[in-house]
């Protein structure tokens, strides 16, 4: 459906004329409402659910030093649901998510753990450095949902 449709189902529902609104003569709506309604129906339909065509697989590489990296632009905030990163073969190994407190503990209780975790907090993820063997340049793949800007 183009929008130009949309607009005109939505009139028909309202039982008000989208001619005489795109002609200015109606004098309760303005074709602004309509554009503003239908593109806030398209944004609460995008955020309803985790529809397939939502998603986007980013690919990255890690850093030596690094347990946290920023997210996509063009990802939601906390989105990600799966994260893999590639082993020493070359092989993609997907790590187990915790929530942030959990990880954090984790992080600290357990400095030298090599389990294969990772979390999200505001625009960020993070992984455990030490199940890479902090080495750099290994692929990482994530999972996540794209922004309907």
């Amino acid at each position: 459906m183009q929008f130009t449709e949309s607009k005109r189902e939505l009139c028909r529902k309202l039982n008000i004329s989208y001619d005489n609104i795109y002609a200015g003569t109606e004098d309760l709506f303005k074709e602004e409402d309509l554009n503003s309604w239908i593109n806030l129906a398209i944004m609460r339909a995008w955020d309803f659910y985790d529809w397939a065509f939502t998603e986007k697989t980013y690919t990255t590489t890690t850093t030596a030093s690094g347990e946290y990296y920023d997210y996509p632009q063009d990802f939601v905030s906390d989105s990600i649901k799966l994260l893999a990163v590639a082993n020493s073969a070359g092989d993609y190994e997907v790590y187990e998510p915790l929530n942030f407190e959990d990880y954090r503990k984790f992080r600290m209780e357990n400095k030298d753990d090599t389990s294969i975790f990772w979390s999200s907090h505001l625009r960020y993820y993070f992984i455990n450095p030490k199940a890479f063997g902090s080495a750099a340049g290994r692929s990482i793949e994530i999972v996540g949902k794209m922004r309907a800007d």
